[in-house]
């Protein structure tokens, strides 16, 4: 019998806050807190320095986390062949202009065409 006791930490928000990491096993198996944050804060940091903040960002962020936790393969003692599952929210970030941006682009996509039914 599996029972789940997950860990459960109550935490007021500060203006210091970055983001809320919330991972599954499978990623806590393998990273310790302090790496999986410090790999967190890497990626955020190149992708705003690279101007790389699209739609998916942060998904892809959470993917690459879940990737440097997998095994190569499953020869091993079965860490990293886990399930895994990666939220990241971002907390106290001045995301307007990507937020101007995105709206930019998508305003200058090519609008849909509407169609006349009778």
């Amino acid at each position: 019998m599996i029972s789940p006791m997950p860990d459960v930490e109550t935490h007021t928000i500060a203006e210091t806050d970055e983001f809320m990491l919330i991972a599954c096993d499978g990623i806590w198996n393998v990273l310790t807190s302090d790496a999986a944050i410090s790999f967190i804060r890497e990626q955020i940091a190149e992708a705003k320095a690279g101007d790389k903040c699209s739609k998916t960002w942060l998904s892809d962020i959470a993917g690459q986390l879940m990737e440097k936790c997998m095994a190569p393969d499953t020869s091993g003692d079965g860490t990293g062949c886990d399930n895994m599952t990666v939220l990241i929210v971002l907390l106290n970030q001045d995301m307007s202009k990507d937020f101007q941006k995105r709206k930019l682009e998508s305003e200058e996509a090519p609008k849909p065409k509407k169609s006349k039914t009778s």
